[in-house]
C-alpha cells in the first residue's frame, strides 16, 4: 500500500469517526475521570501495531488491568486507560495521550505529542492492527 493510499484510508477513517462522535466543547486540558480507571470493558486487549501518518510505528500491548506499554524507535512508555464510551483513552507516563476509536477489527488512533495539546490542537493519525 502506498504512503497516499494509507494517508487517505486514515483519513477517512478520521472522517467516519468525527461524524458519528458527539459534538462536546474541546476541553482546555483533559482530566482523568476518576471511574473507568483501568477498566477491562471495552478494551481492546492484545498486541497491536499503530502506523501512523508521518511514518512512526508504535506497538502497544493493551492489558486487562487497563495498563498498556508502548514501544517505538526512541520511546517506551507505561500507561492507564480511560474509557470514554466506545473509545480508549491512553495516558502515558511521559505525558503523551492517545484516543483509540473501534472501526471494524482496527482502531483509528489519534495522537497528542503533550497532555497540555488534548484535544484542541490536531492529532496526529494512525491505524492500528491487532498483531497478538
Amino acid at each position: 500500500m502506498s504512503r497516499v493510499t494509507a494517508f487517505a484510508l486514515v483519513l477517512c477513517l478520521f472522517a467516519l469517526v468525527a461524524v458519528s462522535s458527539n459534538h462536546a466543547q474541546p476541553q482546555p486540558h483533559f482530566e482523568v475521570p476518576t471511574s473507568g480507571l483501568a477498566a477491562t470493558n471495552g478494551l481492546p486487549i492484545g498486541v497491536w501495531r499503530v502506523q501512523f501518518a508521518n511514518d512512526v510505528i508504535e506497538t502497544c500491548e493493551v492489558r486487562r488491568d487497563g495498563t498498556v506499554t508502548v514501544t517505538e524507535p526512541g520511546r517506551t512508555s507505561p500507561a492507564k486507560t480511560v474509557i470514554q464510551s466506545s473509545r480508549v483513552v491512553v495516558l502515558y507516563d511521559d505525558d503523551r495521550i492517545e484516543r483509540w476509536t473501534p472501526v471494524g477489527k482496527r482502531l483509528v488512533v489519534e495522537h497528542w505529542a503533550s497532555s497540555s495539546q488534548w484535544p484542541t490542537s490536531a492529532p496526529v493519525l494512525g491505524i492500528a492492527d491487532r498483531i497478538e
